[in-house]
């Protein structure tokens, strides 16, 4: 993960299993965790960071074309501007479904 400056506040967020939560990021954009999930997103250089620890995420972006979207897992990196998405990592998996707008997955 990219290293922030000291006063970025980092937002986390984690779910059980069984548990699912939906949250809004400091950019204005929603993230729907499902079971078992952890991430921590903040502010870096002008790019919204999100790193996916582990499970699933969904993300409903806030657009700013000013300031890229990305979510790190699993060794890589997806980027957005504005659109509908979602991540799953697990030890030997790496998924992106997209369900609106466009990604770039490196």
């Amino acid at each position: 993960m990219i290293a922030a400056a000291a006063e970025d506040p980092q937002q986390e967020f984690r779910t059980g299993v069984g548990q699912t939560t939906t949250a809004t990021l400091f950019d204005g954009s929603v993230v729907t965790l499902d079971t078992n999930s952890a991430l921590a997103a903040r502010e870096v250089g002008g790019i919204r960071l999100v790193e996916l620890k582990k499970g699933q995420a969904f993300f409903k972006v806030a657009k700013d074309r000013t300031r890229p979207f990305k979510v790190v897992a699993g060794g890589r990196t997806v980027t957005a501007t504005g659109t509908a998405f979602s991540v799953r990592v697990e030890p030997d998996r790496f998924q992106v479904t997209l369900v609106e707008g466009s990604v770039v997955v490196e």
